[in-house]
């Protein structure tokens, strides 16, 4: 059996302090860019290389949608999320929602293992740009 030690390092902390202060899901770029405020030479495969390790530790997870870079977040205790991506500025945000908005049946024979909601619009800083 193989145990992996697990260092906290400085990068480390940079990058969980970058997705905690952003509360939202973040690419890679955008962690690395809000992570060099904690730890200023911080790199982008640096990023990579933590991110992969914390998600085998389940300390972080990817969000994929179609037409929509990789983004991660911390992952919480509750599970599926609801998420929001803004039409304009292309950002994806994580929504507090404890109802989820559509119970779908599955056929018969059909194991639902989690779910994902996806809305679509403009974030507050996107809407109304182009109004007086």
């Amino acid at each position: 059996m193989k145990f992996t030690v697990v260092r906290n390092t400085r990068q480390r902390e940079a990058i969980l302090k970058a997705l905690r202060a952003a509360g939202r899901p973040l690419t890679a770029q955008e962690i690395c860019d809000l992570g060099q405020a904690y730890a200023p030479r911080l790199g982008l495969r640096t990023v990579y290389r933590n991110l992969r390790s914390l998600s085998e530790q389940s300390q972080v997870a990817g969000v994929d949608y179609p037409g929509q870079p990789p983004r991660y977040e911390l992952v919480q205790p509750h599970g599926d999320r609801v998420h929001f991506i803004c039409r304009s500025c292309n950002r994806l945000y994580d929504l507090d929602m404890a109802q989820p908005i559509v119970r779908a049946t599955p056929p018969e024979g059909f194991k639902v293992t989690g779910e994902e909601v996806v809305l679509y619009g403009e974030c507050p800083q996107c809407h109304g740009k182009d109004q007086p």
